[in-house]
């Protein structure tokens, strides 16, 4: 299934630094790429855009979200 919707990175918005950089949204991506369900997954933190195409129900999906400190407006 695909999914695109707008996010919150929990972790980017407590950070010291206080922006939502690429490096940041990479690592994110690179966690959640090697995770069960997720066949690919683009994340722009600048823009609170999430893009995935993954084999879990809306609700897995969302939940692996907030695991990982993102919520989204699935």
């Amino acid at each position: 299934m695909n999914y695109v919707t707008s996010m919150t990175y929990l972790t980017c918005q407590t950070c010291q630094a206080k922006i939502h950089c690429e490096e940041c949204g990479k690592r994110l991506e690179e966690t959640l790429q090697s995770l069960d369900g997720i066949r690919r997954i683009k994340i722009d933190l600048p823009n609170q855009r999430l893009e995935a195409d993954s084999s879990l129900s809306v609700d897995d999906f969302a939940e692996l979200l907030e695991e990982h400190g993102i919520f989204s407006d699935l």
